[in-house]
C-alpha cells in the first residue's frame, strides 16, 4: 500500500478510478479550521471533507486488506486528540496538506 506509483499512469479501474484513499474525517474544531484555511486560499469548493489521508490503495480488491490493517494497528492504540499545525502547509496541482499534531490521550 506504501509503494510510491504515480496515478496518473495507472489504466482506469472497471468503477473509472485509477486509486482509492483511506481517509479519516477531521472533527471540531479542526475541520472548521480547515475550511477557514481553505477560504482564504480560494479552494473553498472542494469535494472532501477535510480530512487526514491514511493511505492510498489501487482497487476494490485491495478494501479487504486496508480494513484488516487498520483494524490491526486501531486495537493496539487508545484514541487521541489532534490540531491542525497550519505553519507546515504545504501545496501542489493535487491539492493541500497540513500537520496533524498529537494531543492529549483519551
Amino acid at each position: 500500500m506504501s509503494e510510491q506509483v504515480d496515478a496518473n499512469s495507472l489504466p482506469d479501474d472497471i468503477f473509472g478510478f485509477r486509486i482509492y484513499g483511506v481517509m479519516a474525517h477531521l472533527p471540531e474544531p479542526q475541520a472548521s479550521q480547515v475550511r477557514q484555511l481553505h477560504t482564504l486560499i480560494g479552494a473553498d469548493g472542494l469535494a472532501t471533507r477535510p480530512h487526514c489521508s491514511i493511505d492510498n490503495f489501487w482497487g476494490p480488491d485491495d478494501l479487504d486488506a486496508v480494513k484488516a490493517a487498520l483494524t490491526e494497528v486501531a486495537s493496539r492504540h487508545r484514541p487521541f486528540e489532534t490540531s491542525v499545525d497550519f505553519n507546515d502547509l504545504r501545496s501542489n496541482l493535487r491539492g493541500a496538506a497540513y500537520s496533524l499534531i498529537p494531543g492529549r490521550r483519551s
